[in-house]
């Protein structure tokens, strides 16, 4: 972060309105954090997440993307004109550049700067930011369509890693986008590493430790008929993403966590 003797400049800037600041030390990004015990957006976090995994065999089927929650914070000095705080900033939206690291057989599945598919940005409402104060909002960084068209590509071995065939990578490059004053104001960037895999993260029903990808068929294990023990699941917020989750194929439909049938041991 630069030093915040700089602020009054930037001060001064944004009492003329209009235009577009490049604001990099004054809203910044502090970090990519994770929900809470309770699948809730944390109030406050500490310790941020510093890389991801996407499963898009799983994102795919369920139809979930891949979900950051960066903190903004204002570090702006209180200003106030008639009563109305001159330096709150409105958190209106994201810019998202996906960058595939090259070399890597998903390189050319997912050109940079494609709009709607590498290139996004993704509006983001109510986010207002009094001076001092931060905000942690979740934002689909990865949608679900760029899980398809990864997976469809065939370019990602399904199950989980090995030393010869360890996750690709890619990075997701994201920016804030805020007003204040009329005016439009960009925040510091992030870099943030994602691993990318197909059915790495599921956990077969009833088996923990146990993968849930079966390479006899290429597919995930059929739900088994009888309900599993609670106590065998794997849960998890985000079946799609990060942690493992017990999951199977009813059907053709894929069923994850406490949708997995199971029977109650209380």
């Amino acid at each position: 972060m630069r030093h915040l003797g700089y602020l009054p400049i930037l001060l001064a800037a944004l009492s003329l309105g209009g235009g577009c600041v490049e604001n990099d030390y004054s809203i910044p990004i502090t970090g990519n954090f994770g929900l809470d015990n309770m699948c809730m957006v944390p109030m406050m976090a500490t310790i941020p997440v510093t890389k991801g995994r996407y499963d898009v065999g799983l994102a795919s089927n369920l139809g979930l993307g891949f979900t950051m929650l960066p903190r903004v914070q204002n570090l702006l000095m209180t200003r106030t004109a008639n009563g109305v705080e001159m330096n709150s900033v409105q958190l209106i939206g994201w810019d998202v550049d996906i960058i595939a690291d090259p070399g890597q057989p998903i390189s050319d599945v997912l050109p940079q700067g494609v709009d709607g598919l590498t290139r996004l940005f993704i509006p983001a409402y109510g986010g207002q930011i009094l001076p001092g104060a931060s905000v942690i909002a979740p934002v689909d960084v990865i949608n679900p369509n760029a899980a398809s068209v990864l997976l469809n590509s065939r370019r990602i071995p399904a199950g989980v890693s090995t030393n010869m065939q360890p996750y690709q990578t890619l990075t997701i490059h994201l920016r804030a986008r805020l007003t204040s004053g009329g005016q439009t104001i960009s925040s510091n960037a992030i870099d943030f590493p994602v691993e990318v895999c197909a059915f790495c993260l599921a956990v077969k029903p009833g088996e923990i430790g146990v993968p849930g990808y079966n390479p006899g068929n290429g597919s995930l294990f059929d739900c088994p008929d009888n309900p599993v023990d609670e106590n065998t699941l794997v849960t998890s917020c985000t079946p799609q993403q990060d942690s493992a989750s017990t999951c199977c194929l009813k059907g053709r439909q894929v069923l994850c966590g406490n949708a997995v049938p199971h029977k109650s041991t209380m």
